[in-house]
């Protein structure tokens, strides 16, 4: 099989992430919808310094631990996808790889467990955005500002996006079906493909103890070529915790942020209308009714 025909083949493996049409929120403190709000962006974050520990592994533990389901008596390939895991782990040490990056989501529009996880402070104070799914899907980009002021939209970079897979038995059913697709014979480049292709899909997969987060997420992979070289871009970083943090800005139209709900710790009707200033400020159209305080019972 050509290079060619093998990268066809990998791009054709559908790993089944679902999408939704309802709206999505995305939780974040007083300064971050300042600057969102201001800036039209949001953070996508390197996937390597998400907020996850295991973030991207926990695909390959269902792996390894179902290798005898998948591969039966085949130990040779089991070694080689041992051996795959092994060398993606140091690649993704090293500073000068990246790959992808993530935008969080949540299917919670009130959720006291998101308040307390996302908003800052010893307050808790927060607001999250509506998001319409269909609007923000259609102009959802990574992009850079030149110096002269005009935007270049990175034409190597494939976006996904998708639910959060928590449950066990889903995610050893996506895996299967992954390995299924890819089916060649010579095992160096099947255990390539599949190593490559989980690495992708568990940015969707996460251990069930975040199940809480409903987490819907957003993927910006760029595209490697056969050397596993990328075209040059520039990060952005903030921190957090004394650690610098690359992130790539995503950019959206104002049309598709349709709501923001108040932490239940904000004082609800100067919160609210300072929140409507602030959108006026910056041109957007939002429909006052969707501007509202959180309804969690709480007085702190």
């Amino acid at each position: 099989m050509t290079l060619s025909n093998l990268t066809t083949m990998y791009n054709l493996v559908d790993y089944h992430i679902k999408k939704t049409t309802k709206p999505i929120y995305h939780y974040t403190s007083p300064e971050g919808v300042e600057g969102i709000i201001k800036n039209s962006f949001l953070f996508a974050t390197d996937n390597t310094y998400l907020n996850d520990r295991m973030e991207g592994w926990q695909v390959f533990n269902v792996l390894k631990d179902n290798l005898n389901d998948y591969f039966k008596n085949n130990y040779s390939i089991k070694n080689e996808i041992e051996n795959r895991i092994n060398e993606l782990k140091k690649r993704v040490n090293d500073p000068n790889w990246f790959d992808s990056y993530v935008v969080s989501f949540s299917l919670n529009r009130d959720s006291l467990e998101m308040w307390n996880y996302y908003t800052k402070g010893d307050d808790n104070l927060g607001y999250n955005l509506e998001f319409d799914t269909a609007k923000l899907r259609k102009n959802f980009v990574i992009c850079e500002k030149e110096n002269d002021g005009n935007i270049t939209k990175y034409s190597n970079i494939v976006a996904k996006e998708g639910y959060v897979v928590y449950k066990l038995e889903e995610q050893k059913k996506i895996i299967a079906d992954i390995i299924r697709q890819i089916d060649i014979d010579d095992e160096k480049i099947r255990s390539y493909y599949i190593v490559r292709k989980l690495w992708e899909v568990g940015r969707f997969i996460k251990k069930e103890c975040f199940s809480f987060e409903r987490e819907y997420r957003y993927l910006f992979s760029f595209i490697h070529d056969q050397d596993g070289v990328l075209t040059p871009k520039r990060d952005k970083y903030r921190t957090k915790k004394g650690i610098m943090i690359p992130y790539q800005e995503a950019k959206f139209k104002r049309k598709a942020l349709t709501g923001v709900t108040c932490s239940p710790s904000l004082e609800g009707e100067r919160a609210i209308n300072g929140v409507k200033r602030l959108l006026l400020n910056y041109d957007y159209s939002v429909d006052d009714n969707s501007i509202i305080q959180s309804n969690v019972p709480i007085r702190y």
